[in-house]
């Protein structure tokens, strides 16, 4: 899948799955942390790609991601190899669940910051890399500002993480889910990368965020500000 589609679920996956998870579980999410994990989110629904020197988001922090995403690369194998594994996301969510549990904001900071920043390079393309890169820290900052704790952040990251694998499952290029152990590609061949089922999959996610930050996110905001 593209980068938008990837965009898209994962934010619908956090307010659609995540956001009424916590609710159940009786530890409801504020109409600020809900708009922070869906953005973040999204913006972990493009970390697998990171594997892609070539792919835009792998400038999503100028000269830092750029090397990242060639270290990555050689470890992971290739696009679509180590990333787009259970091992990987398991790894980021070990990794997201550090950064919380480390106290203080540098992790939160960190973690917020990479994944913010994906979203950005995706949609201020046209803008270089200093610009998109100071967008994310300032975005990063104001969602941590807004937030009284950070229990979203591993929910939200590894979320997206997941949601990324199975959008590309769907494709029928698919990933190898039991890498390194089994490289065999799991894939189902619904759609295919760019293609027209993709738009439709891509456009019902992005109706349905619009509709779920209405009904979690704005609206309940502005009740409580008008009353």
């Amino acid at each position: 899948m593209l980068g938008r589609s990837h965009v898209a679920t994962g934010a619908a996956g956090f307010l659609g799955l995540a956001t009424p998870g916590f609710a159940l579980a009786g530890n409801p999410l504020s109409p600020g942390e809900i708009a922070c994990g869906t953005l973040v989110a999204a913006g972990a629904a493009l970390l697998p790609d990171l594997d892609h020197p070539q792919a835009t988001v792998s400038r999503s922090l100028g000269p830092i991601s750029w090397f990242a995403s060639r270290v990555i690369t050689k470890l992971a194998g290739g696009h679509r190899n180590g990333t787009h594994s259970a091992l990987a996301a398991f790894l980021v969510l070990i990794a997201a669940l550090a950064a919380v549990a480390s106290g203080g904001l540098i992790g939160p900071f960190i973690t917020c910051v990479i994944c913010v920043s994906l979203v950005c390079r995706l949609f201020l393309d046209g803008f270089n890399d200093a610009t998109s890169a100071i967008v994310a820290c300032v975005v990063s900052a104001g969602l941590l500002a807004v937030t009284p704790d950070f229990r979203w952040i591993p929910l939200a990251v590894a979320g997206g993480y997941i949601l990324h694998l199975a959008g590309d499952a769907i494709t029928k290029e698919g990933v190898p889910l039991l890498w390194p152990v089994n490289k065999t590609r799991f894939r189902f061949g619904l759609i295919l990368t760019g293609g027209r089922l993709e738009k439709i999959v891509c456009l019902g996610s992005g109706l349905t965020v619009a509709i779920l930050a209405w009904t979690m996110i704005l609206a309940p905001a502005i009740a409580q500000t008008h009353p």
